[in-house]
């Protein structure tokens, strides 16, 4: 239940302990942000018993669509949650809660290293051949392949991460879960749905370029890139039925580019809003096309793809009247238990998709990661 804000309060020893040993953080818009601290509970009443001053958590791990065993609404059901205590916070409150934890903790003037342990490039190889025996065959038209970048780290800091973030502000929304010993943090440029004034909002964003290469225009952009964003823009419309679009433009968010198409659709209320976030999920940008159950249980099953989580998921919240949920992209998990950091990346791959390029494009969006987090990668091993 959202609580009237109280910096001082938020600022006292008994609330920074709870917010170390777990909670959440979800951006709702430029310096507005949802602070979640305590337990996090399932959501089992109806939707619309939901009062006007609860906030609820959506977290989904990516796979939970090719469950069998549930239909959609159960499975959506599932992934709502609340937390003992939640508060909107804006950026300068909570950059103050976060510079308070870190002196606490006696962080001050660290820096987070990585040193890489593995890439899985061979994983994610036998996923882009497994995608281009589907394109031959004629079964599949696109799919995500995706890898993890894993590293060995000492003495890492989820909260010197989170700080760096929020104190560089720039296009993208940042999310994050943990507890005392684990977590995700990442900052996604890119938005499932939104729901507000009986408006589902949703876009296509697909296709990605380093910002060092600067397109001038649609036309510049390859093929390849604009055939896997008409293929998003067509896979969404065909879900929402009746929708409306924009025009496909250039969107920059600081070290990336993407296309991107705006949609919109009517909705009447909350209990609408997530069965549409379900049956969105995953679109094409983050799903094989066409969505064919069979193939995504099998791609499900291929080494990496069984182990993927959140990553690429909806994550976001829900109040009375108002939402917005995410595509969990740009992310890392970290555990401080195996003293590890995971950075997932994953890339659109259609006929005329090439290996390396991939490759390469999963290298740059690891970078990017890198640069939003300040976390810097070292040469060598920890021994």
């Amino acid at each position: 239940m959202e609580k009237q804000f109280n910096i001082n309060e938020l600022l006292s020893s008994n609330h920074l302990t709870t917010l170390f040993k777990e909670g959440a953080v979800i951006q709702e818009s430029a310096n507005s942000f949802i602070l979640l601290l305590g337990d996090k509970k399932p959501y089992l009443s109806d939707l619309e018993s939901l009062s006007q001053n609860q906030i609820l958590v959506y977290q989904a791990n990516y796979w939970d669509y090719v469950d069998k065993s549930k239909d959609n609404a159960s499975k959506n059901a599932q992934n709502l949650y609340y937390y003992e205590q939640a508060f909107k916070i804006d950026r300068d409150h909570l950059c103050l809660l976060t510079d308070r934890l870190i002196t606490q903790l006696g962080l001050d003037g660290r820096v987070n290293r990585l040193r890489i342990r593995q890439d899985h490039f061979a994983d994610f190889q036998n996923q882009f051949d497994w995608s281009q025996m589907q394109f031959s065959s004629g079964r599949l038209r696109k799919t995500v392949p995706f890898t993890k970048f894993e590293y060995d780290v000492q003495n890492f800091s989820f909260w010197l991460a989170l700080d760096f973030a929020l104190r560089h502000q720039d296009v993208g929304f940042v999310y994050g879960f943990w507890t005392e010993h684990q977590g995700y943090l990442g900052k996604t440029p890119e938005l499932l749905a939104s729901f507000e004034n009986q408006t589902l909002t949703t876009m296509a964003l697909a296709g990605t370029w380093s910002n060092q290469i600067h397109y001038q225009s649609l036309n510049d952009v390859d093929a390849k890139t604009r055939e896997e964003h008409a293929i998003v823009v067509q896979d969404i419309k065909s879900r929402l039925g009746q929708a409306e679009s924009t025009e496909t433009y250039i969107y920059n968010v600081k070290y990336l580019n993407h296309l991107r198409t705006d949609i919109f659709t009517k909705i009447e209320n909350e209990k609408k809003f997530i069965d549409l976030v379900g049956r969105l999920h995953p679109t094409a940008a983050l799903g094989i096309y066409p969505r064919d159950l069979g193939a995504a249980e099998e791609f499900s099953n291929l080494e990496l793809q069984n182990s993927r989580e959140i990553f690429g998921a909806p994550v976001g919240f829900l109040t009375k009247n108002y939402a917005r949920i995410y595509v969990g992209i740009r992310m890392f998990k970290w555990n401080a238990i195996n003293s590890s950091v995971s950075i997932m990346c994953g890339c659109g791959v259609t006929a005329q998709s090439h290996l390396e390029s991939e490759w390469a494009e999963l290298i740059t969006k690891k970078n990017a990661v890198c640069k939003m987090f300040n976390l810097n990668e070292e040469v060598g091993s920890y021994t």
